[in-house]
Order: C-alpha cells, then structure tokens, then sequence
C-alpha cells in the first residue's frame, strides 16, 4: 500500500539530492529539438 508516509519520504530523498517530483530534463528536451531540425533538414533534401 503505498500512502503519504511513502511519499513523503521519496520527496524527501529526492531534495537531499536537490530533485523534486515534476522537473523538467533539459537535456532530453535538446536532445528533442536536434533530432526534429534533423528530421527537417532530412524532409528538405
């Protein structure tokens, strides 16, 4: 059963690593828009 002590207790591990539930990755969204202007350079040769 997973209740708000469970919770509680993965936010609190995550801040002791300066992370919190809801970040965003930058990198995996660079990762994104490289691979689309790829795939447009690709779609306009």
């Amino acid at each position: 059963n997973f209740g708000k002590k469970s919770l509680q207790e993965i936010k609190e591990k995550l801040k002791e690593r300066n992370l919190s539930l809801g970040m965003t990755d930058y990198s995996i969204l660079k990762k994104l828009k490289n691979a689309e202007a790829e795939k447009e350079k690709i779609d306009e040769a």
